[in-house]
């Protein structure tokens, strides 16, 4: 039986094809896309609150003088088709309740947050809240980004793999984040400062009075605070530094293999507990 020979310009118009084939699909993944944004008001009485929970997007709040909340959502959707853009804006666009002086925001699916390697989404909500107004964010993957002096109010941040940072005054300040950073600078004393991270880094500066910090395996970074100071880590470092000390300290510490740095002024009094397995102190 004799067989036929196959020239190299028909092998190489084959693999073309093939190529094409493959490639083709991926070229035209992202083929639709589309943007939306709104600006709401929501007029308040003192001692109102916010509370947001959404999914990929970044949240920021400032500080107004207005007595009112204002809100602006910036959101951008990428994927194959028209018909998925419009799914996906449906599902992700951020929904508003208002009743009894508590604004809820929110912007998750009725089922799992998911969506495909193949579609791009991404988006950011602008908060200016009056002073006295408490606030509780909650994030999948966004930052939680917060500045101004929010005065007597409680503040409650949580994301999944965003960063989490603070710069102004609370009467009490709450953050969680899994594998994001946690950063906080308070300019007047604070009450009670709560930060836990699994893998991420923890800055904490500022008059705080009373501080539980937690980490896995990210370093411990604080400055300035007073009070009762309550901080435990596995693997990561503990670093510690005062320029001047009014108040009395009352520091326990703990890390199994970390490093523990503690830098006081000269003639400095404190009690407490420090303890490292194998660390250094």
């Amino acid at each position: 039986m004799r067989m036929r020979h196959i020239s190299p310009r028909v092998l190489v118009g084959a693999l073309c094809l093939f190529l094409l084939h493959i490639i083709s699909p991926q070229v035209a993944v992202l083929a639709a896309a589309d943007y939306y944004h709104t600006m709401e008001s929501f007029r308040v009485t003192p001692g109102a609150s916010v509370e947001v929970e959404v999914a990929f997007h970044e949240v920021e709040v400032i500080l107004t003088s207005n007595p009112s909340i204002e809100v602006e959502v910036n959101m951008q959707v990428t994927a194959s088709s028209e018909q998925d853009v419009e799914r996906l804006m449906n599902e992700y666009k951020p929904g508003f309740t208002a009743e009894d002086n508590l604004l809820r925001i929110r912007s998750l699916p009725d089922g799992l947050f998911n969506y495909s390697w193949y579609q791009s989404l991404s988006g950011q909500i602008k908060i200016a809240v009056p002073a006295q107004t408490d606030l509780k964010i909650k994030t999948a993957s966004g930052d939680c980004v917060f500045r101004g002096d929010f005065g007597e109010s409680s503040i409650i941040a949580a994301t999944a793999s965003g960063n989490i940072s603070f710069i102004g005054e609370a009467e009490r300040f709450t953050a969680h984040t899994a594998s994001g950073e946690i950063e906080a600078e308070f300019k007047t004393p604070v009450a009670s400062v709560e930060a836990r991270s699994s893998s991420g880094d923890i800055w904490i500066s500022g008059p705080v009075k009373k501080a539980e910090l937690h980490s896995a395996s990210g370093a411990i970074n604080i400055s300035g605070l007073s009070g009762e100071i309550n901080v435990s880590n596995v693997s990561g470092d503990l670093n510690a530094y005062w320029e001047t000390i009014s108040d009395k300290i009352n520091i326990v510490a703990e890390t199994v293999s970390g490093d523990l740095r503690f830098c006081f002024p000269e003639g400095t009094t404190v009690s407490g507990e420090i303890k490292s397995n194998t660390g250094r102190i």
